[in-house]
Order: C-alpha cells, then structure tokens, then sequence
C-alpha cells in the first residue's frame, strides 16, 4: 500500500484513487505515534533502511531469498523519477549531475532504493541479478 500511495502522489502528484485533491495533498504526510507530522519521502527513507538491513543480515535474507523478484519489483517503483524532479532536471541538467553524483550528500528515496538494490545483488549473488533482471 505505501508503494501506491508513493507512485500516486509522490511520482505521479495525482490524488490517490477515491478521494480529491485537497484530501490527497494532506496525505503527503502523516502523524506518528507521538504525533509529529512524518511526510511520505521519510516514511519511504524508513522502508528503504529497514529493507537494507534486512538484506544486509544473514539471518533474515534467508527469509527474502523466497521473495527476491517480488522485493526487486517493489524497489523499482520506489526509483521512478518524481514529476518535480523530471521538470527540475529538464530545466537545469547540471542539476540532474549534482542530484546522481556520488559524492553528494543529497538524499532521496531514489538513491536509498538502488542503493538496497545494489546490496541485494550483492549479497545474494546471482540470484539477486536474477531477481532483479527479472523485475
């Protein structure tokens, strides 16, 4: 459901199916267990650590290797280029450098997702290329 809601309104900035603009721009973000506001992108950063953890442990990636290609599916809708920063890179592509440059110290949910991509190959070797071809 959060990679939906993130494709909907976050890549694609339309309002999530069933409710209109106005509701869908407060579901950008949401409140956590002590009430602060937590928007969709650092919901979305969360997954993306917990995801390169649970890669990164031997223990639990046991229990991924039975779910590679649909786990790979899932972090590729979380790499999509957001509408904002198609329109800011095609204004500016010195931008688009600076943004994919490794040595940034730019975060997004885009990096944090190849970035669990990358350890998912490593780590599961040619079934994680497998997988991840696959998707």
């Amino acid at each position: 459901a959060l990679a939906d809601h993130y494709e909907a309104v976050v890549v694609w900035g339309r309002p999530v199916e069933g409710s209109d603009r106005s509701k869908a721009a407060s579901q950008e973000s949401f409140d956590d267990l002590d009430g602060d506001r937590i928007s969709l992108d650092t919901l979305a950063e969360e997954l993306m650590a917990c995801m390169s953890l649970l890669v990164a442990w031997r223990v639990s990636r046991r229990v991924l290797e039975g779910e590679l290609q649909p786990l790979s599916i899932l972090l590729i809708r979380f790499m999509q280029v957001t509408r904002e920063q198609l329109e800011t890179w095609g204004d500016d592509v010195n931008a688009y450098i600076a943004h994919e440059d490794d040595g940034s110290f730019e975060s997004s949910v885009r990096h944090s997702a190849a970035e669990v991509i990358s350890d998912l190959c490593d780590q599961c070797g040619e079934a994680g290329w497998a997988a991840v071809a696959m998707a």
